[in-house]
């Protein structure tokens, strides 16, 4: 974990010294909006399609179709954002209201009471899946720790810039790499929980298969419309999707160009989930937890190396989430 951290130092320090070039910086911004995917998305999104099925999409077609509807919408956000130099959400709202302190503090104040129990699930995600690896039980000493370095790295690369309203490229350099690192780590559990079910009997596949489409059963209806819905408002008004999509956006047409690599990237991490979740329903045992399947799998099979790919996956997923949210 240490090393993990350490590594983004490095990145956001060359980011921040030599700026993006070519490949790099064409792919840093589109990357950074997989912010949205954090730790309970990488662990909870499998046990969400395991345990009740429909809701677990909703958390990725709610911001697929907000990409995909409104594109002009979205740039018009980024152009207004840019206008009149906001630095955050509330900094954003105070402007529509002639720059309100009341409005700021308020909208501030709502944001970081919302924002608190959601940075603890992340660290409560690292502590369970590195207890899990170590085969020890969650410390505290494990989550304040990890809690201390991103609060360093925050202030380094975010905080003690925000007060010039202007971009943070380190920090998206940062979350760029972390967005690279949690994709490759859920692919390849997707595809290990392929294999893995190929070489199962058929009768293991059969009640794996019969135990997801049960959870399918009853159809999407009002709840799962709901859930859609409230996503792809989360896209924009969560307030570290609102740093990384509207503050951060190089230009006013930076969103058009990013949302063929933000929708490909939600497709790939939602089909992944699938097989996950059958895997997890037909070789784990019942009473393993649904949210910690992709930690499970590896695991029971003895390939320890694969399920270091898993938290460092889920590790990156959640320092991505916190350094935002906090920045934000």
């Amino acid at each position: 974990m240490l090393a993990a951290v350490l590594l983004l130092f490095v990145v956001a320090q060359r980011v921040e010294a030599r700026g993006l070039e070519g490949r790099a910086a064409s792919l840093a911004y589109p990357l950074s909006l997989a912010v949205y995917f954090s730790s309970w998305t990488f662990f909870g999104g499998v046990g969400t399609a395991a345990t009740e099925g429909w809701p677990y999409l909703a958390i990725y077609l709610g911001p697929a179709l907000m990409f995909l509807l409104f594109p002009r919408f979205l740039a018009r956000l980024v152009r207004q954002a840019a206008d009149v130099r906001a630095s955050s959400l509330s900094d954003f709202l105070a402007c529509c209201y002639g720059r309100d302190r009341g409005v700021a503090a308020l909208v501030a104040g709502l944001a970081l009471i919302a924002s608190i129990p959601y940075v603890a699930l992340q660290l409560r995600a690292i502590s369970a899946s590195f207890g899990l690896i170590a085969g020890i039980e969650p410390s505290p000493l494990v989550t304040g720790g990890v809690a201390a370095l991103l609060a360093a790295f925050t202030i380094s690369f975010g905080a003690r810039r925000v007060e010039v309203a202007g971009r943070n490229p380190g920090v998206i350099g940062a979350i760029a790499v972390e967005s690279l690192v949690k994709l490759v780590a859920f692919v390849a559990l997707g595809l290990f929980a392929i294999l893995a079910l190929a070489g199962a009997p058929a009768a293991v596949r059969s009640a794996g298969a019969a135990a997801l489409s049960a959870r399918f059963s009853d159809g999407p209806g009002l709840t799962f419309a709901v859930q859609t819905l409230l996503a792809g408002l989360a896209i924009v008004l969560l307030p570290r999707q609102f740093l990384v999509t509207f503050v951060e956006a190089p230009t006013a047409d930076a969103v058009a160009r990013a949302r063929a690599p933000f929708l490909l990237y939600l497709l790939l991490v939602s089909l992944m989930v699938v097989p996950l979740a059958m895997a997890g329903l037909a070789l784990l045992p019942a009473d393993a937890p649904p949210d910690l399947y992709v930690l499970g799998l590896p695991l029971a099979d003895g390939r320890t190396t694969l399920a270091l790919v898993a938290f460092i996956g889920g590790f990156s997923a959640a320092t991505a989430m916190v350094i935002a949210e906090a920045l934000a």
